[in-house]
């Protein structure tokens, strides 16, 4: 979609908006590519997404974290179970860059002028990529009333503008959902949906029964939130990134179940917009790994919850590949500017119009 909107509408797409809202960051990368050979430019998609995923896990091991680095909340990052269609793509980068996003809102004040620079346009790009800084707008205002700095109030006022943008891109191009079965939303799977994306998909990978019943997963469900907040609230070592990385899960977990609020049942599984629980359940995981700065007999019950999320989810770590369709055989079409049908994974066609050859962009 962001290689037909760029190939069609050029420059003009950047402010484009997509389910309702901006995707700054796709759209760069869509124009960026635009300047390699046809031939190139799905892998241009697949590495810039792949650099701005190790950006996100590099982002963990810096100084300015406000807790003792650690590899594993890097390799978290890449560990997400459930995300088979979340990783390596510019459509559903989103998901990824708002951890990044959260990541900014826990880092300690920037102490040079090139930090200061990096979390402005850091802001500025991940505000305007997805709906994140509409509901994360509220905790970096919080934070700028509790540290009362002035780069914290700068970045605050940065939040809250790109959260307004988006809010008045979705008033002015409100989402479709996907009908629901009866038209109406099953509220009977509001707890089940988290016991089955988190409780269900970290701490039993491939072990979880096919039909779950309902009643089990709401239980788990309860069960889980229960856990977020005793993990949030722990009076251990680095409670405030606790407290923000809990309440940003909690919210991630809100707005996927209100953006997904008529299919509910149908959430309850495994597959289905996994993209959506990339957020909640790499947080959970910082969470729980969190916990290896602290001592005693919770602390290794919780360090047991992380190799058991391991193990069972091993076998789930490696994707099937997908078709290849030989994008290669339709660039020399593509490059001179040739009316195309390109099939595409999993069953779908981009149509390309004819157009005139550029000399600088696609086509060249």
């Amino acid at each position: 979609m962001f290689f037909h909107s760029d190939y069609t509408l050029g420059l003009s797409a950047v402010f484009l908006p997509y389910n309702g809202y901006l995707h700054l960051v796709p759209r760069l990368i869509a124009i960026a590519a635009s300047f390699f050979d046809p031939l190139w430019i799905p892998g241009c998609y697949v590495y810039a997404s792949l650099l701005l995923t190790l950006y996100v896990a590099a982002r963990t091991q810096t100084r300015r974290m406000p807790f003792k680095t650690h590899a594993g909340f890097a390799l978290a990052v890449a560990l997400v179970p459930d995300a088979p269609d979340g990783l390596l793509n510019p459509t559903n980068l989103q998901f990824i860059l708002a951890c990044s996003l959260i990541l900014l809102l826990i880092s300690i004040d920037p102490a040079t002028p090139r930090e200061f620079v990096h979390d402005v346009v850091a802001l500025l790009l991940l505000g305007l990529t997805g709906p994140f800084s509409v509901v994360l707008a509220p905790l970096f205002l919080l934070r700028a009333l509790l540290r009362r700095s002035r780069t914290s109030s700068i970045l605050a006022s940065i939040g809250i503008v790109t959260g307004l943008i988006q809010v008045w891109m979705i008033i002015r191009h409100p989402l479709q959902l996907p009908p629901a079965p009866d038209e109406r939303m099953d509220l009977s799977y509001l707890f089940a949906v988290p016991g089955s994306r988190l409780a269900g998909s970290l701490l039993l990978g491939h072990f979880f029964p096919a039909r779950p019943s309902r009643l089990a997963l709401n239980l788990a469900g309860i069960a889980t939130l229960a856990l977020i907040g005793y993990l949030a609230c722990r009076h251990e070592r680095y409670r405030w990134p606790r407290l923000m990385i809990g309440a940003c899960c909690v919210l991630l977990l809100a707005s996927a179940l209100f953006r997904q609020r008529m299919t509910l049942p149908s959430m309850a599984g495994f597959g289905f917009g996994s993209r959506y629980f990339y957020g909640p359940q790499l947080l959970v995981l910082w969470l729980l790994m969190l916990s290896h700065f602290d001592s005693g007999v919770k602390s290794r019950v919780l360090h047991g919850a992380l190799l058991v999320f391991l193990a069972v989810n091993l076998p789930r770590l490696r994707e099937p590949a997908m078709i290849d369709f030989h994008w290669a055989s339709y660039a020399p079409k593509i490059r001179h500017g040739e009316a195309v049908d390109i099939p595409i994974n999993p069953d779908w066609t981009i149509p390309l119009p004819a157009r005139k050859p550029s000399s600088n962009r696609t086509g060249k």
